[in-house]
């Protein structure tokens, strides 16, 4: 809901951006929703000097106007216009305002107005970055959006305690601040309630609240969570703003008021000093030295190191789940990781970390950290703290920072560099060949042949990289996967993986899913785009000839393996990425990898003859339609980068306009 404020803000943000106008010059938005489109388009307040202001959609009326309406005001090149253009109802025809006109994006819109809806906040920035930095790691660590950290600032300004329903926590009755405890009894009431991760029934959740107002609070928070089912953890949280009555202090849970007075962590070291082996730290280098904890992403699980946290609590006697604990890795001011544990009826409590929990770092760090243990809610109970220890990535390759060498299209152009080929084959397809390439932080993977040539890097797009993860990850499973994406292209959420005829039993299908398994098997860290699929690979030889047998004898939906459903977040369907793990593709690479290798050395042509010869060739028209889920199929629209393909609905009247929304930044273009 946008009130006068948003609207101020946005306005003034808007006018700090264009600056003073020019006559004829064009601006326009195409990231706010259709309710905050017309919620700015009615609203008076939302003026910006010199600009004229009209929202682009399907009807024409009070400061709105259609898509012919908007090309007409470009080309009279008159006032200065100002479009607040909503996708999802301005239809087609907009390209020329595309791309002569000045876009304002999300992310710059939000910055500017962000930073004018803190000023007024000048002192209380500790609460205000508290409750957002609690509120993005709730579930699955997901990440608030720009629209809802200018909200929340917005309304925090009046009431900060209520407020934060709008970031996804539960509100708090209060006149002053939230304090840090305050926050962290919020946080933990949302995660109990709102981010369920257990299938307890909804009376059992709030039973196990040990709520001190159970008989007369109880029923009413019963009551309203179950009108919340099936909401978003978001939208529920907001019903939740609408209740003062079970605001944090109106009820109050029994886990924020048990009476414990002292921590005591368990030393990681003997009488001796000797550091024991259940901690999970290695020994250190030096009697003066810190001990380690060395965390491998690439060991098996079994084998991964996990560090062991054990405390005591003064009393012992405390009921099990009345305490919740905040388990914190700390270097410096940076919190690296954090988990939250129940007290449990043990004398002691216990915690394990391990490699997930660091899984926003990028894995070559090295910290002088320390572990901190803080009973939530409990101010008056002192945290803890354990002694130091070093906290370092075992990596048996060191991530780049950067890369050098000849930028190719794909590996085989910078391969076939090697003198011989009987070299080039050991290279490419011998022992190690998967993991040859190494990937830096930009995104380019670099491979090096034989010592004194030059290195050859390839460019590999975010997107192709988690779905090869992904993929990897699921043993090579059947199916795509789905992105939602917003109007500019950016990404909404994760990938999420929709499995294709699970069970389908047939002999086509079943072989088609042992070489898919086996495919992905050997796939290393860099995925294909960090091999050459070179003659004689018996795993993508069998990949491609049971996905021909699979294709014509399955399901027509056999066909969307390995591609990308592009969803807008009305979820309308309006196009398909095809990476190169659709079948089709990866026959068409490997043909590509295998004629470019063949000219080298059985023609004995120069790399750079080949290279020139090879040029013009892309892989545009391959494919070029395939099924659609049940309506209309999907065909060719243009080529991203080199190892992708864009399609659109078959029947899209402007193609290119569809294809505005593919996340092309994330597939190489």
């Amino acid at each position: 809901m946008i009130d006068p404020r948003h609207v101020t803000h946005l306005a003034q943000a808007v006018a700090n951006r264009l600056g003073r106008p020019t006559p004829g010059a064009v601006a326009f938005m195409r990231c706010l929703t259709s309710e905050q489109v017309d919620a700015l388009a009615d609203s008076d307040a939302f003026e910006v000097a010199g600009w004229t202001v009209n929202a682009v959609i399907d009807v024409a009326g009070n400061r709105r106007i259609t898509a012919d309406q908007a090309v007409e005001q470009r080309e009279d090149k008159a006032d200065a216009v100002l479009l607040l253009i909503d996708p999802l109802r301005a239809g087609a025809g907009l390209d020329g305002i595309y791309s002569a006109g000045r876009e304002i994006g999300e992310a710059e819109l939000f910055r500017e107005a962000l930073r004018l809806a803190r000023k007024p906040l000048a002192g209380r920035t500790a609460a205000l970055d508290g409750a957002m930095w609690r509120a993005e790691r709730l579930g699955r660590r997901r990440r608030l959006t720009p629209w809802s950290r200018f909200d929340f600032c917005i309304s925090a300004a009046e009431n900060m305690g209520g407020a934060l329903a709008r970031i996804g926590l539960w509100p708090i009755a209060s006149n002053e601040d939230p304090s840090t405890s305050d926050l962290d009894v919020s946080a933990e009431l949302a995660d109990r309630l709102l981010y369920v991760s257990d299938t307890r029934a909804i009376a059992e959740r709030v039973r196990s609240l040990q709520l001190e107002n159970s008989e007369d609070r109880g029923p009413a928070l019963e009551q309203a969570l179950r009108l919340a089912a099936g909401m978003s953890p978001e939208e529920a949280a907001r019903r939740i703003e609408d209740r003062p009555d079970l605001w944090l202090g109106a009820i109050m849970p029994g886990f924020a008021s048990e009476e414990l007075r002292r921590l005591r962590l368990t030393s990681w070291r003997d009488a001796k000093g000797n550091v024991l082996k259940w901690s999970g730290l290695t020994k250190p280098d030096g009697e003066d030295s810190a001990p380690r904890l060395v965390l491998d992403r690439n060991a098996s699980p079994k084998d991964r190191a996990q560090l062991t946290v054990r405390w005591t609590t003064d009393p012992e006697e405390l009921a099990a789940g009345s305490v919740e604990y905040r388990v914190s890795v700390i270097a410096g001011e940076d919190v690296l990781a954090v988990r939250s544990v129940h007290h449990r009826d043990h004398r002691n409590q216990q915690v394990s970390i391990t490699v997930d929990d660091f899984e926003d770092l990028e894995g070559t760090e090295r910290f002088d950290a320390v572990v901190e243990i803080a009973a939530m809610g409990q101010e008056a109970v002192e945290p803890t703290q354990s002694e130091p220890f070093i906290l370092e990535f075992g990596e048996t390759v060191k991530e780049l920072t950067s890369s050098s060498g000849q930028e190719v299209r794909t590996l085989v152009e910078g391969a076939i560099v090697v003198g011989e080929r009987a070299a080039f084959d050991v290279l490419v397809g011998g022992p190690g060949a998967a993991e040859r390439a190494v990937e830096d932080k930009k995104g380019f993977l670099t491979w090096k042949g034989e010592t004194g040539t030059r290195g050859s890097r390839v460019f590999r797009p975010s997107l192709l990289r988690a779905v090869e993860q992904d993929w990897k990850k699921r043993s090579g499973a059947i199916g795509y996967w789905s992105q939602t994406v917003r109007a500019d292209g950016s990404p909404v959420g994760e990938l999420q993986f929709v499995e294709i005829e699970p069970e389908d039993r047939s002999a086509a299908t079943e072989r088609a899913r042992d070489a898919s398994r086996k495919l992905a098997s050997d796939l290393g860290s860099v995925g294909l785009l960090g091999i050459v699929i070179a003659s004689g690979w018996q795993a993508a030889d069998n990949y491609i000839n049971a996905w021909e047998k699979a294709l014509e004898a399955g399901d027509p939906a056999l066909a969307r393996h390995g591609t990308v459903e592009v969803r807008t977040q009305s979820e309308k369907v309006v196009g398909l990425l095809v990476t190169p793990l659709h079948p089709l593709r990866f026959a068409w690479h490997a043909h590509y990898d295998q004629v470019v290798a063949h000219s080298r050395f059985e023609q004995q042509l120069p790399p750079g003859h080949v290279l020139e010869s090879v040029r013009p060739i892309d892989s545009a028209f391959f494919p070029f339609a395939l099924p659609g889920d049940g309506g209309a199929g999907f065909v060719f629209a243009d080529v991203i980068g080199f190892h992708t393909v864009a399609m659109t609905v078959d029947g899209e009247s402007e193609p290119k306009a569809a294809t505005e929304v593919v996340p092309e930044n994330r597939t190489g273009s």
